[in-house]
């Protein structure tokens, strides 16, 4: 499970209020759209830099499918805010990105989560996936420094969260978790065995041909 945070440069975190209930909501992640401030930087060495992109259209077959989507403060299970399963979370998406809105009960957390973002204390959202489709383009530039983008072109999504602090931020914002990288480098090193088996299969069925074809 991977998780991803979004700056309040991207968007901030709200509060509604509708009769005697609240909502809490924003954008959970919003799609690439050809700015640095909407790629996520998964690492950037002397040797390799990689960027993530969300795709337009990502979120739609979880949104399809209905799945079960909590909404938690710091993605922490108990610290529920509301569900989607149980109607006091609704998810949606438009063309920017994956939109949730909650309504909590009247609880110890929801009124904690409430007051830190009227005090500006939360001005972000993450929210947890697993990649369920994806495609990576990779080159090299001039000084031989791989080049990888991460195309993320469909999920299974866990939960959306306000938080204190970022699960993971844009690059635009300069900082990075580093132990949250983990499964895209899994997700890149499988993405060169399977070309790299694809490029040995190719040159062996050529080489076959051209037995073949010789006799």
């Amino acid at each position: 499970m991977e998780r991803r945070f979004l700056s309040n440069k991207a968007s901030s975190v709200e509060i509604r209020a509708d009769g005697d209930s609240k909502t809490i909501g924003g954008y959970a992640s919003c799609y690439y759209d050809g700015t640095p401030g909407t790629e996520y930087e998964l690492w950037d060495t002397s040797y390799e830099r990689a960027v993530e992109r969300i795709a337009p259209g990502a979120f739609s077959k979880a949104l399809s499918r209905g799945d079960d989507v909590a909404c938690l403060f710091n993605h922490d299970d108990s610290q529920l805010l509301g569900r989607t399963t149980a109607g006091s979370c609704k998810l949606s998406a438009d063309g920017r990105g994956l939109l949730y809105e909650a309504t909590p009960g009247d609880t110890a957390v929801a009124r904690d989560v409430i007051t830190y973002i009227r005090r500006k204390e939360i001005v972000g959202s993450s929210f947890a996936f697993m990649a369920d489709e994806e495609r990576w383009t990779e080159t090299k530039d001039a000084n031989g420094k791989w080049q990888s983008i991460r195309e993320i072109l469909s999920v299974t999504l866990f939960d959306v969260s306000p938080c204190t602090r970022p699960a993971y931020t844009s690059a635009s914002v300069g900082m990075r978790g580093a132990n949250l990288t983990d499964e895209a480098r899994a997700a890149l090193d499988k993405h060169r065995s399977s070309t790299a088996l694809t490029a040995k299969l190719a040159a062996i069925n050529e080489r076959a041909r051209v037995v073949m074809g010789n006799r």
